[in-house]
């Protein structure tokens, strides 16, 4: 998952390489500034605060949205994807 500051963000699955997905995702995010939050192979998700964004991941929707909540210390999930 790919986030900018101005909140613009884009996600990838299913690519055979972590590095092509990044990609992907930067590419769909549309935003020059947007920067991968997370990598993951089950579920992700970013929190945010209105300011940062905080990826988590899991084996669950769930756990990857409790994971980005714990690691900001808060805030709100702002994206989730399940592969």
């Amino acid at each position: 998952i790919a986030y900018a500051p101005s909140g613009a963000w884009g996600t990838a699955q299913g690519y055979l390489t972590k590095a092509r997905a990044e990609q992907v995702a930067v590419d769909r995010c549309n935003d020059n500034d947007c920067r991968v939050v997370i990598s993951f192979n089950l579920c992700g998700a970013v929190a945010s605060d209105g300011v940062n964004y905080r990826g988590g991941t899991g084996f669950s929707r769930a756990a990857a949205e409790a994971d980005a909540l714990n690691r900001l210390g808060g805030g709100t999930v702002a994206s989730w994807v399940c592969n």
